[in-house]
Protein backbone atom coordinates (compact mmCIF):
# COMPACT_ATOMS: atom_id res chain seq x y z
CA UNK A 1 0.00 0.00 0.00
CA UNK A 2 1.38 3.43 -0.92
CA UNK A 3 1.76 6.08 1.76
CA UNK A 4 -0.19 9.28 1.28
CA UNK A 5 0.04 12.66 2.98
CA UNK A 6 -3.06 14.10 4.64
CA UNK A 7 -4.20 16.82 2.24
CA UNK A 8 -7.01 19.14 3.22
CA UNK A 9 -8.94 21.61 1.06
CA UNK A 10 -12.11 21.66 3.14
CA UNK A 11 -13.70 24.36 5.26
CA UNK A 12 -14.27 24.40 9.04
CA UNK A 13 -12.93 20.90 9.77
CA UNK A 14 -11.48 19.64 13.05
CA UNK A 15 -8.42 17.39 12.86
CA UNK A 16 -7.97 16.56 16.54
CA UNK A 17 -6.43 13.71 18.57
CA UNK A 18 -5.01 11.74 15.65
CA UNK A 19 -1.79 9.73 15.39
CA UNK A 20 0.40 10.38 12.34
CA UNK A 21 3.14 7.75 11.92
CA UNK A 22 5.65 7.34 9.07
CA UNK A 23 3.66 9.78 6.96
CA UNK A 24 6.38 12.35 6.22
CA UNK A 25 6.66 13.63 2.65
CA UNK A 26 9.17 16.45 2.94
CA UNK A 27 8.86 18.95 5.74
CA UNK A 28 5.41 18.03 7.08
CA UNK A 29 2.96 15.15 7.41
CA UNK A 30 -0.08 17.16 6.35
CA UNK A 31 -1.09 19.94 3.98
CA UNK A 32 -3.94 22.42 4.41
CA UNK A 33 -5.10 24.57 1.50
CA UNK A 34 -8.58 25.01 2.94
CA UNK A 35 -10.27 27.63 5.10
CA UNK A 36 -10.63 27.71 8.89
CA UNK A 37 -9.51 24.13 9.55
CA UNK A 38 -8.35 23.36 13.07
CA UNK A 39 -5.51 20.95 13.96
CA UNK A 40 -5.02 20.28 17.69
CA UNK A 41 -3.62 17.62 20.03
CA UNK A 42 -2.35 15.36 17.26
CA UNK A 43 0.70 13.12 17.60
CA UNK A 44 3.17 13.75 14.75
CA UNK A 45 5.95 11.15 14.98
CA UNK A 46 8.48 13.57 13.45
CA UNK A 47 7.76 16.26 16.10
CA UNK A 48 8.10 14.90 19.63
CA UNK A 49 10.61 17.20 21.35
CA UNK A 50 11.31 19.43 23.20
CA UNK A 51 8.95 19.05 26.11
CA UNK A 52 10.86 20.85 28.85
CA UNK A 53 8.02 20.89 31.39
CA UNK A 54 7.12 17.24 30.59
CA UNK A 55 3.41 17.91 30.13
CA UNK A 56 3.15 15.66 27.05
CA UNK A 57 2.86 18.62 24.66
CA UNK A 58 5.78 19.62 22.42
CA UNK A 59 6.90 23.15 23.32
CA UNK A 60 6.69 24.38 19.70
CA UNK A 61 3.66 24.15 17.39
CA UNK A 62 3.66 21.73 14.45
CA UNK A 63 3.48 23.74 11.23
CA UNK A 64 1.15 22.36 8.54
CA UNK A 65 2.21 22.93 4.93
CA UNK A 66 -0.13 24.74 2.54
CA UNK A 67 -1.67 28.09 1.84
CA UNK A 68 -3.96 28.10 4.92
CA UNK A 69 -1.11 28.82 7.34
CA UNK A 70 -2.35 26.13 9.72
CA UNK A 71 -0.50 24.66 12.66
CA UNK A 72 -1.15 22.33 15.57
CA UNK A 73 -0.50 24.46 18.67
CA UNK A 74 -0.54 21.43 21.00
CA UNK A 75 1.29 18.53 19.30
CA UNK A 76 1.48 15.53 21.62
CA UNK A 77 4.79 13.85 22.42
CA UNK A 78 3.24 10.35 22.57
CA UNK A 79 0.19 8.68 21.05
CA UNK A 80 -2.64 8.16 23.53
Amino acid sequence: MAKKMLEWTGINNLVDYNIFLNNNFGSTQARDDGINNNFTYNHWDDWITPDVNQDGIVDSPYVIAGSAGSFDPFPRTHPL
